[in-house]
């Protein structure tokens, strides 16, 4: 691993980038005035979002509308507005584009339930602002623990074509964090000196006049590299207990409120560093919408606020929902306080007045596998595998961050809906250049070629890579390819009780938890625990071990964040299944790829 090389084409990159944005700044002045029009302010915002303010004629129309149709309308008539909202929340532009591209496609899974404007209206106004909260939330707390990777500014597409090669560079182990962070303030430093002298060519601000990007002659800081695939963050608390047992539950609850009804899936049962935790999904039924998921905005949420517990001991227990986004999502309850020992049962009681339920907390014992017994019928764990051909452990990590993106790419691929544009590619031939020049990752690598070729399949193109596309792609991507060329699967609703945990991968130990379908997806519950590395960088899919399944008919899936609550050593995920989970699938062997080796288990389903 040359370090050396790796910082001096950090370096040459940002040049380039520089170079790119002046450019464009250029060009941005020459074309006039029309950018620089003001904001709007906060309370024009509110009033252009203000679901009193929809014509008539489309708040009656809204009623017939698919959930196409009313996310098409809506985006046409507010989607700058929602922009501007998050914006103003969250403080990150690229961020609020985001964050309302998510919130549309939570309207169009829950439009059944919604069904008109002024509702839809409100519904995206409180998506916006819940999920523009979590981002600057997330933010403030990540640059409290000093992730270090991407400074906390305006991310510009040329910052963040820089910091996706410094992050892979860092990823590998290529590159000091703080080398890469004192790489990317300096560029951001000298950008923003250039975007302020753009706007005051006259140069009155004689303080940004003199600014000058100093990235050729900054020296490589000294010190030891990470090894490859450990990232532990600097300034947190190191890897605690990690999740000791898990229980599958599949037990479940009707649940009566004064204005809905339905009922709780009880997913499985896990003791946390922290404390337990119940993964779960609920549903109401609604005598002309059918059934659907409690969201956070909805009268159902209010019941699994008023869930308590009983352990055997005679304590009891609130039990708090955790913050993962419920819905359609699914839901995570804490219990409060953490029980001082393991109980063996708890009596749950879902409101006043109503009988309690008992879940039983000691896992059933399980018969002894014979040669003939299914493996669909026990939990099973293997030991590592490697996870590149290659013996060096540089070069499996710079690989498996490349498989880490097909994946990525794959994921949406096959789940973005029609008309929401895919993963930026751009980039990509810089951070293989990158990996390459810092000896990271070998000339005679498949991985690029590889890469290429799958973003040749999925019609993806700027993205730079200059090997020729290679004719063998591993057997994981040709499956989710066939599926993309296939078109949509439909999957009908339920849950999956299932509880395993992994080995642990790279100090890293991964808890299946449950599963459920709902609304064409399918939506695995994980928790993570051990040096998991958070930053602020778009491309989570490198923070922690990619999860790839293979069904109980030899068909590979992948997955990708929907969700996550947490911090320091444990997180609680919800991954999405790609392609999604058919009921009749009674096993699923779920692996676990890092930058070291490869985990797998194998996971009985039971459906409800």
């Amino acid at each position: 691993m040359d370090r050396e090389r790796a910082d001096a084409q950090l370096r040459r990159l940002a040049e380039a980038d520089l170079g790119r944005a002046v450019r464009r700044l250029a060009d941005d002045t020459s074309r006039g005035q029309r950018d620089d029009a003001p904001a709007r302010s906060a309370n024009q915002i509110n009033a252009l979002l203000d679901e009193a303010s929809l014509p008539a004629a489309v708040l009656a129309a809204s009623r017939q509308w698919t959930a196409d149709r009313a996310v098409s309308e809506l985006d046409s008539m507010y989607h700058q507005a929602l922009v501007e909202f998050s914006a103003q929340i969250a403080r990150d532009v690229q961020a609020a584009e985001e964050v309302v591209r998510d919130s549309f496609a939570a309207l169009r899974s829950g439009w059944p339930e919604v069904g008109s404007a002024d509702r839809g209206l409100v519904f995206l106004r409180h998506a916006v602002a819940n999920r523009s909260h979590w981002v600057r939330r997330s933010r403030e707390l990540m640059a409290n623990a000093r992730a270090p990777i991407l400074p906390d500014a305006t991310r510009n597409e040329q910052l963040a074509r820089t910091g996706r090669v410094a992050w892979a560079l860092v990823a590998v182990g290529a590159l000091d964090h703080e080398v890469a962070d004192r790489i990317l303030a300096e560029y951001e430093l000298a950008l923003g000196a250039r975007q302020a002298r753009s706007r005051d060519p006259a140069g009155r601000d004689q303080r940004w006049g003199s600014a000058r990007m100093r990235l050729s002659s900054a020296p490589a800081r000294s010190g030891t590299a990470p090894a490859a695939g450990q990232m532990p963050p600097p300034g947190t608390r190191g890897p605690g207990p990690t999740p000791d047992r898990v229980v599958r539950l599949g037990q479940r609850i009707p649940v009566r409120g004064a204005d809905v009804s339905g009922e709780v899936y009880l997913l499985s049962y896990a003791q946390r560093t922290s404390g337990p935790q119940l993964s779960l999904f609920a549903t109401a039924h609604h005598p002309t919408q059918g059934v659907v998921a409690w969201g956070l905005d909805w009268p159902g949420a209010s019941i699994l606020e008023q869930f308590t517990a009983t352990d055997d001991r005679g304590s009891s227990y609130q039990l708090m929902t955790r913050d993962l986004g419920g819905g359609a999502d699914g839901w995570t309850f804490l219990m409060n306080p953490d029980p001082s020992y393991d109980p063996r049962w708890l009596d749950l009681t879902t409101s006043l007045g109503e009988p309690a339920v008992r879940i039983h907390l000691d896992p059933p014992a399980q018969a002894p596998q014979t040669a003939a017994a299914s493996p669909a019928r026990t939990n099973t764990v293997t030991a590592s595998t490697p996870a590149a051909s290659t013996p060096a452990a540089d070069a499996a990590a710079a690989e498996h961050l490349l498989h880490a993106v097909a994946a990525g790419l794959l994921a949406a691929s096959v789940s973005v809906p029609a008309g929401y544009p895919l993963p930026a590619v751009d980039g990509l031939g810089d951070v293989i250049a990158a990996l390459q020049a810092a000896g990271a990752l070998s000339l005679s690598s498949r991985a690029p070629g590889q890469l290429a070729a799958l973003c040749a399949s999925l019609r993806l193109s700027g993205h730079g890579i200059t090997e020729p596309p290679a004719r063998d792609l591993p057997e994981r991507w040709l499956s989710l390819l066939e599926h993309e060329h296939g078109g949509t699967t439909h999957v009908a609703d339920g849950c999956a009780a299932a509880a395993t945990i992994l080995p642990a991968l790279d100090g890293i130990k991964v808890a299946i938890l449950g599963l459920h379908n709902f609304d064409g997806d399918t939506v695995m519950h994980v928790h993570l625990s051990g040096p998991i590395r958070l930053g602020n960088n778009e491309d989570e899919l490198y923070y922690w071990p990619t999860i790839w399944i293979r069904d109980d008919e030899g068909r590979w899936h992948t997955t990708r964040t929907r969700g996550r609550s947490g911090g320091g050593c444990e997180l609680a995920i919800r991954f999405e299944v790609v392609p999604p989970l058919s009921r009749a699938t009674s096993w699923i062997e779920v692996h676990a790829a890092g930058p070291s080796a490869e985990v797998r288990g194998t996971v009985p389903l039971r459906w409800e």
